[in-house]
């Protein structure tokens, strides 16, 4: 054999020896171990369980985003049906409308909390877009969805119907509190 490869297997035998040694001494360290869990985390446990957190938040958020997506579209009231109520409903703010403006304001939190979600825009960018376009639903509910359209995407109110562009100027000047 030459001389190389005579080296080389000693090299491995050698590397073979340490490790073997090294496992004996690893099993004989678990045995005398305590019994107890330590009371520390690893970095690495502690980034895997934040992560974990981190997602769970995530589809949390898309979930609450599809609900009240889906709760606005099926329970916003007509031009027609605001019209059909009485005249007492009418000089206040309707009771389904208040219940929709919370599910509004969810759509606007998460988006507030999740700045950085590409899926979360998305989907509030599409939701916008048509809610803005319904024309049988209030124009003050369209003419938010616009507003909140133009400051989430940046798109112009300039397209938009007279009426809608005036209100949604209006939200989108409001000085913030």
């Amino acid at each position: 054999m030459n001389k190389r490869r005579i080296l080389f297997l000693v090299v491995i035998f050698a590397i073979a020896a340490m490790i073997g040694s090294q496992k004996k001494f690893n099993e004989e360290t678990l045995r005398a171990a305590p019994e107890s869990a330590p009371t520390t985390r690893s970095v690495f446990v502690q980034n895997n369980q934040e992560e974990i957190i981190n997602v769970q938040k995530e589809l949390d958020g898309l979930e609450s985003l599809d609900m009240s997506i889906a709760r606005i579209s099926k329970g916003m009231p007509s031009k027609q049906e605001l019209r059909a109520l009485g005249e007492h409903e009418l000089h206040h703010m309707p009771l389904s409308i208040a219940e929709l403006s919370e599910e509004l304001g969810n759509i606007k939190q998460l988006l507030h909390d999740n700045p950085n979600d590409g899926v979360i825009i998305g989907k509030s960018i599409a939701f916008y877009r048509t809610c803005s376009a319904q024309g049988e639903w209030p124009s003050s509910v369209r003419a938010l969805c616009l507003a909140n359209l133009h400051e989430v995407a940046g798109e112009s109110l300039d397209s938009a119907p007279v009426e809608l562009y005036r209100l949604a100027k209006l939200a989108v000047e409001l000085p913030e509190t």
